[in-house]
């Protein structure tokens, strides 16, 4: 197997630092699930337009949207990613903090 490919995950309740060149191989990682969160969220919001007017299923997919939600920031703590805003997450690194938000390729020092 090779290295490249493996990625550490981290307890939801950890703050882990991990070294700058681990937080870039994670790019790929960050970019694949969000790309599918972000398609997932796109359906779920115009399903809201499709509901207007019925509270209940309106409701319902709200639900479905805040699983969406918490589910790609518990996915971002794993990989050791911060989530600090929709689709943007922080990193910290041995080199200090990085960023990233979707749909850029690469990390930035902020």
């Amino acid at each position: 197997m090779n290295n490249s490919s493996v990625v550490t995950l981290f307890s939801l309740n950890q703050s882990p630092q991990i070294k700058k060149e681990e937080a870039v191989s994670l790019v790929p990682h960050l970019l694949n699930i969000t790309r599918n969160t972000k398609k997932e969220l796109n359906s779920l919001n115009s399903q809201l337009e499709v509901f207007k007017g019925q509270a209940e299923r309106r409701q319902a997919v709200q639900t479905k949207i805040n699983i969406t939600t918490q589910k790609w920031s518990e996915k971002m703590k794993r990989l050791g990613a911060t989530p600090i805003g929709m689709l943007k997450v922080k990193i910290s690194t041995d080199q200090g903090n990085f960023y990233w938000e979707f749909p850029h390729d690469r990390l930035h020092l902020e």
